[in-house]
């Protein structure tokens, strides 16, 4: 069994942790998964929804492990609740005080001072995310790493995991970062050459994300706030693949980077009002999140160390959709290593169960009881799956320069059709959670 540590530095890698949790949904593997995050922004709302989708998860696989099956949910999640997230610097303390300015010697705060402005070394806003100042960010990590190294085995951190998954014969490390926001090109490095040192047994694969959405920069009065999609992002991002470019392929075995190349990184934003960080941002859902978190259940094509994945753009022609003749949905899904059969089901399903919590379909007693699949003490634990992960595939048919067509996958299947199925379906006439999943692991569609 693999034992896949997956670390989500910052918004985005977050946001593919997600993507990833909700694909194990459906996925025949056998993994342990470790989510870790770490970010500077603890409150964000992104982490948030992240630690609800993993809790459904763990509901459903723990209530339901009475009946083997495959899938859904058999990939087993290891949770562990003070790293999601881990921030790498006391909020409190602003930058001179978190590299240590203050004690330093008058020629190395001299050297501070030329690196620096006054207003950087004295800003609090550590809670934020290091948003356009990798080259701050870079440095705070450097310190995190060394005090994550310093710690007992016993003490919560990564060095204990890394002790608990030493002795493994399988296992891999998957690192999500953005190169464009700040806190996850100041991070991913770092993170990668610590768990080359100290869990060699590890593969090590990196997955990086260029600018594919922008932000309102004017409605913030933040000063380190600035466009994505703008010219110096995507320079900025070239310029760290070629400042990382060496080191990279030192401490990866596998690279993949993925989003938008520099004619076509689009003006659309991942959520209707601007929030720079805290428990309001919440950014929906984006295809490229679940292409790179498809890699950690299937292998890519590589050539050199370099994982290559490709969108046929039909000649640059956009927007494209995925699910249309010049991207067909099974190609797509074929070509990212996701059985797309099984995903049909769980989206079907899932589709059911939120039409129910909207309608409120459980307190009409006469609806509810001629259903002999639902149960009364899971259905709870499943309408708050179900929700989230309809509503996860749903948000990536919103972006409009590259957008995943669900309506091709549940078009044909009514919920009420669908109900229909998994009473004529179900698993030796049982209703508990154990007996259903295995109903739609043999439903036929």
């Amino acid at each position: 069994m693999k034992q896949s540590v997956l670390i989500g530095i910052g918004g985005c890698g977050t946001k593919c942790v997600e993507a990833a949790i909700h694909l194990a949904a459906s996925q025949k593997l056998n993994n342990f998964i470790y989510p870790i995050i770490i970010d500077q922004d603890k409150a964000n709302g992104n982490i948030e929804r992240l630690k609800n989708v993993i809790n459904s998860y763990l509901k459903l696989n723990e209530a339901s492990k009475g009946i083997p099956r495959d899938w859904p949910f058999s990939n087993i999640i290891k949770k562990y609740d003070e790293l999601l997230p881990i921030a790498p610097v006391n909020e409190n303390l602003n930058f001179a005080s978190a590299i240590g300015e203050p004690s330093m010697s008058k020629e190395e705060q001299k050297l501070v001072g030329a690196l620096f402005t006054p207003n950087q070394l004295s800003d609090y806003v550590l809670n934020q995310g290091f948003k356009k100042r990798a080259h701050m960010g870079s440095l705070l990590f450097e310190d995190f790493i060394n005090r994550e190294k310093n710690k007992d085995l016993n003490e919560e951190g990564l060095n204990k995991i890394c002790n608990e998954l030493k002795a493994s014969t399988n296992v891999e490390v998957t690192i999500f970062a953005s190169l464009f926001g700040g806190t996850g090109i100041s991070g991913f490095n770092n993170i990668g050459k610590y768990f080359k040192e100290k869990l060699s047994n590890a593969q090590l694969r990196v997955v990086l994300l260029t600018p594919y959405f922008s932000l309102n920069s004017h409605e913030s009065s933040n000063e380190d706030a600035a466009l994505v999609k703008s010219d110096s992002d995507m320079v900025a991002t070239r310029i760290a693949l070629e400042i990382y470019g060496s080191e990279i392929k030192k401490v990866f075995n596998k690279i993949m980077i993925i989003g938008s190349d520099l004619k076509h990184v689009g003006d659309e934003k991942p959520s209707e009002n601007y929030v720079p960080y805290g428990r309001n941002q919440v950014n929906k859902a984006h295809v490229f999140e679940l292409i790179a978190a498809s890699s950690i259940f299937n292998e890519l094509q590589q050539k050199d160390g370099v994982l290559e994945f490709n969108i046929n753009t039909t000649r640059e022609k956009l927007p494209v959709t995925i699910g249309s003749h010049e991207v067909p949905l099974n190609e797509f899904f074929e070509s990212i290593g996701i059985d797309l059969n099984n995903l049909k089901k769980l989206l079907n399903f899932s589709r059911l169960l939120s039409l129910m919590h909207e309608e409120n379909l459980l307190q009409n007693e006469s609806w509810s009881k001629r259903q002999p699949w639902i149960n009364r003490g899971d259905q709870d634990t499943l309408i708050n799956w179900g929700v989230r992960y309809f509503n996860w595939f749903k948000e990536m048919k919103n972006w409009k320069l590259i957008n995943l067509d669900y309506e091709s996958i549940i078009n044909k299947y009514d919920p009420y059709k669908f109900n229909s199925k998994l009473t004529i379906y179900l698993h030796k006439n049982k209703n508990d959670l154990g007996s259903l999943l295995k109903t739609i692991e043999i439903l036929k569609m």
